[in-house]
């Protein structure tokens, strides 16, 4: 879709505030995501009813459309509302150890990544200059220590249950836990937002890893990571093995992935 096209529909749809500092597209081609920015939100104000607001610091009013039978999901920022992102996302934050206790909103993740992935309709300096602000932000450091802090207390439950004579929940919690060890390695590379559906191809699209300390040594192989997801291995009668397995496979998978 050309930049004309995309503010044509739009304006058809009469999602196109005054005051706009960028407009940009993202997302696979079957399902497609625009995110308008405004300099005042008062220009946003009219355009979704209270019902399309999000719970968080920023309601994000989110408005979707169709053309033909193609869903267009289109996000509204304000510019301060993205200032104020970035001061969450900021190294000062992180090491004052405010983000510790801080779990970033799905939406809020959305924006840094849809952003990252932007085919810029208008505004392109806007776009540019923030997708360099937030690569120098520690966005990604804190995703993958909340992911990593997730992991912990999976790998633990998996554990307990275990040890407690509760092979079921045993397993399904070291499942669970190597999704998210998937998750922490994904969120260094290429994603922040989680998507279950989406871990094989990522995982078989992921290069070697960049030199320098916060990566995994070798990113985890899509079939090693398959073979667990469907517990193809598992045997009814013995579970403790494969749960002493999936541990094993997280273990490997998030060493040395933070410094």
């Amino acid at each position: 879709m050309t930049a004309g096209e995309c503010l044509a529909l739009l304006a058809e749809q009469r999602l196109l505030p005054p005051g706009r500092m960028a407009t940009y597209l993202s997302g696979p081609a079957g399902a497609m995501a625009a995110t308008v920015v405004v300099r005042d939100p008062a220009g946003i104000a009219g355009l979704v009813g209270p019902e399309a607001g999000r719970a968080g610091r920023w309601p994000g009013p989110r408005r979707s459309c169709y053309r033909g039978d193609r869903r267009w999901d289109v996000d509204f920022w304000a510019d301060a509302e993205v200032d104020r992102l970035l001061r969450a996302v900021s190294w000062q934050t992180l090491e004052s150890g405010r983000s510790v206790g801080m779990a970033l909103r799905r939406y809020e993740l959305e924006f840094v990544q849809r952003l990252g992935t932007a085919q810029v309709v208008e505004g392109r300096d806007w776009v540019r200059r923030r997708q360099q602000d937030f690569a120098g932000s520690a966005v990604r450091t804190m995703v993958t220590t909340q992911l990593l802090l997730a992991l912990d207390r999976r790998r633990e439950r998996a554990g307990r249950l275990l040890a407690a004579g509760e092979p079921e929940g045993a397993v399904l919690a070291a499942r669970a836990a190597v999704g998210t060890a998937v998750d922490a390695v994904l969120a260094t590379r290429c994603t922040l937002v989680p998507e279950p559906g989406r871990r094989v191809a990522r995982l078989r699209q992921l290069g070697p890893p960049p030199a320098g300390p916060g990566f995994a040594p070798e990113p985890p192989g899509a079939e090693d990571y398959w073979r667990l997801e469907t517990m193809r291995d598992l045997d009814p009668g013995a579970p403790a093995g494969w749960v002493s397995a999936a541990l094993l496979f997280c273990a490997r998978t998030t060493d040395g992935l933070l410094p």
